[in-house]
C-alpha cells in the first residue's frame, strides 16, 4: 500500500523559491515594516509562538480571505517543478506525498491541485463570513512539524514503525520534522538545518531533488518487493 512509504515536503523555500509565504503576503499588503521585530522577539524567547502568530494575524484582521488567497496564487513554484509532478505521478499508487508548512493552507491546496500531492498540513485561518478574524483553526508550531505529522499518521491509522518516511526541508523550523523521519534531505537549506539531515543538496535546482527522490523510492520499493517475494516463497514451501 502507498501508505507504507511517505514523502513529506516542506513548501516555503523548498517547493517554492519564496522562503516565507507569510512575508510575501506582508510585502504585498505593505505590513512588512510592522512584523520585522516579531521573529526576533520569538527567537529571543520574549514572546511565545502563539503570541507571534497572533501579532501577525492581527495585522490581517478584517481583510477578506479571498484577498489573501489571490496573493498566495501569485507565489511561484520552483523552476523545474514539473520534475516533482512527474515523480508524484510515477509513484501515484505506491507512495503518499504530503506537503507540510507553517504557511497558510491555500498554498497547501495548490500542492494537491497543481503538484498532485495527496494531502497537506498547514495553517488554517478562522474567518467570519469570509473575513479574517485574526485567529486560526490550527497551525503547526514553529518547532513541532514532527508532532503534527505524527498526529496525522495516528489519526489515519498509519504505524510509523511500519512506514518509511522521507522528509525534505530547508529551514530550522524543519528540525522537529526531521527527528521523526527515516530519511531526511536538506534542500537549498539554511546551514543550521544541514547537521540534522542525512542528505544535503546545496543546489536549489529542484530537478536534482527529484532525481534523488526517484533513486531513493526505487530502492525502498525494490527492497519491499524483494522481501515480500521471499516471504511468499517461504510460505509456499
Amino acid at each position: 500500500m502507498k501508505e507504507d512509504v511517505i514523502v513529506v515536503s516542506d513548501i516555503d523555500g523548498t517547493l517554492t523559491p519564496i522562503k516565507s509565504s507569510w512575508l510575501f503576503i506582508h510585502i504585498i499588503l505593505n505590513s512588512v515594516y510592522r512584523i520585522k521585530n516579531y521573529i526576533k522577539l520569538y527567537l529571543d524567547d520574549v514572546i511565545t509562538y502563539d503570541e507571534w502568530v497572533a501579532l501577525e494575524l492581527g495585522l490581517w484582521k478584517g481583510i477578506p480571505l479571498s484577498i489573501i488567497e489571490k496573493i498566495i496564487e501569485k507565489i511561484p513554484w520552483r523552476s523545474g517543478i514539473e520534475s516533482i509532478v512527474d515523480l508524484v505521478e510515477k509513484y501515484r499508487n505506491k507512495v503518499m506525498f504530503i506537503a507540510i508548512s507553517g504557511g497558510l493552507d491555500h498554498l497547501g491546496k495548490r500542492t494537491i491541485k497543481e503538484l498532485k500531492f495527496n494531502t497537506y498540513l498547514a495553517v488554517k485561518l478562522h474567518t467570519n463570513n469570509g473575513i479574517i478574524t485574526g485567529l486560526t483553526l490550527s497551525y503547526p508550531d514553529y518547532r513541532d512539524k514532527g508532532e503534527i505529522l505524527l498526529e496525522f499518521l495516528d489519526i489515519n491509522g498509519m504505524d510509523l514503525r511500519k512506514t518509511k518516511v522521507i522528509c525534505i526541508g530547508d529551514n530550522i523550523n524543519d528540525i522537529g520534522l526531521f527527528k521523526v523521519c527515516n530519511t531526511t534531505i536538506a534542500f537549498c537549506a539554511n546551514k543550521n538545518l544541514e547537521k540534522y539531515a542525512d542528505i544535503v543538496i546545496r543546489s536549489c535546482n529542484i530537478r536534482i531533488l527529484a532525481t534523488l527522490l526517484n533513486k531513493i523510492l526505487d530502492n525502498i520499493l525494490y527492497v519491499k518487493n524483494h522481501v515480500k517475494c521471499e516471504t511468499n516463497h517461504i510460505n509456499d514451501k
